[in-house]
């Protein structure tokens, strides 16, 4: 029995600090902290998950390398091109020793911010600390093993970190079911996610990347957001504002909230979406837009136009409603459009021609992109 509970501890408290520092840290940078408690999560991640220890670093440019470029042939764990789990574990722990070890270039998009402390990577990757935690689980397991299929979770406690890891990058591309359309094949694993932390909404992240709630609909209940809202109480981390992350907060009055649930029963893209508040249904407009801005894109150029149509539906919307009504939204939009207009370059000549696209247009968000072309 205390084998069983142990596993079930180690299971979540390393799951936890894995999602919350490396992934929504680290990789995203949901949210900010100071260099003294991003040490902190350091070492607890070091002693959470032990032997499977992944360097904050090298796994935050990893999975940025993973957004960038997922489900193409340059996804460093994209099960499209593993033939079973345990390849796809293999491939990813060779691009990680690469990445670690530096052997392979790296694009300034998927190394900057990422925490590095160089002491504790490097002595949580050797293999004194790796062959430490192994005898010290396997001292735990002789000492408390009152059968011998408790065994056999030995192995899954030594490589814990990456297992989880393969339990969405496989099976979170494989089974599932999806909220939004995205360029990849990513799913919501799970629909009550108790088992990964929220991790298994999978299709919810590929869509709002830097949101640091991957629960979407309402029973979708992602685990670790309440501990991030009670650290940012806390004052241990700090969530960014709107237009620095996809979470985008704003206020409207019931006065406000009723005349959009008005104006919003006009648009046909309304209609048939889910039935949410328009509250809601508004907020995640901005979100999608905040989270396109922010990219300096690389993906398919059909896929960059469809992104565009976020926008043109926030520009229905808002010609749809009252003058005063209008204004208010504006100000939530204005400030990403000024990101998008800042880094936006005209159309080249034979992009435009390839695609059959007319100017110019009226709105600058179809006459000029962000997109990098060559």
């Amino acid at each position: 029995m205390i084998i069983i509970i142990f596993f079930i501890v180690h299971w979540y408290v390393s799951l936890f600090f894995q999602s919350f520092f490396n992934h929504r840290y680290a990789a995203h940078g949901m949210f900010t902290m100071s260099k003294g408690w991003e040490k902190v999560f350091y070492i607890l991640s070091w002693l959470t998950n032990g032997s499977s220890f992944l360097s904050p670093n090298t796994y935050g440019i990893l999975h940025r390398m993973h957004h960038a470029f997922a489900d193409k042939e340059k996804d460093p764990h994209s099960p499209k091109f593993s033939p079973n789990p345990f390849a796809l574990m293999l491939k990813t722990r060779n691009i990680y020793s690469d990445i670690w070890h530096r052997r392979i270039p790296l694009e300034k998009r998927f190394t900057d911010g990422v925490p590095y402390w160089k002491f504790m990577d490097v002595f949580g990757e050797s293999n004194g600390s790796r062959l430490f935690w192994v005898v010290a689980y396997t001292a735990f397991y002789i000492a408390f093993a009152t059968a011998w299929w408790q065994f056999l979770f030995l192995p899954l406690t030594i490589v814990i970190g990456p297992f989880h890891g393969v339990v969405i990058n496989w099976f979170a591309h494989k089974i599932g079911y999806s909220n939004f359309k995205v360029s990849d094949t990513s799913k919501n694993f799970l629909p009550v996610d108790v088992l990964m932390l929220g991790e298994s909404y999978h299709n919810n992240h590929h869509k709002r990347p830097n949101n640091p709630n991957f629960g979407f609909r309402w029973f979708e209940m992602d685990p670790i957001y309440p501990f991030i809202l009670l650290f940012n109480a806390l004052g241990i981390i700090k969530l960014k504002k709107a237009g620095e992350a996809t979470s985008v907060d704003f206020e409207l009055s019931e006065v406000e909230v009723a005349q959009l649930k008005a104006e919003f029963a006009n648009l046909q893209s309304a209609r048939t979406s889910l039935q949410l508040r328009p509250e809601t249904k508004f907020r995640q407009y901005l979100e999608a837009w905040d989270s396109f801005v922010k990219q300096d894109w690389q993906g398919d150029m059909n896929e960059y136009l469809r992104n565009l149509q976020v926008r043109k539906e926030i520009e229905e919307f808002l010609q749809t409603t009252n003058e005063n009504l209008r204004e208010k939204l504006k100000s939530f939009v204005e400030p990403l459009d000024q990101k998008f207009r800042e880094k936006m370059v005209p159309w080249k000549k034979e992009m435009m021609e390839k695609l059959n696209f007319s100017m110019p247009s009226p709105h600058f968000w179809e006459s000029n992109s962000i997109y990098q072309v060559g």
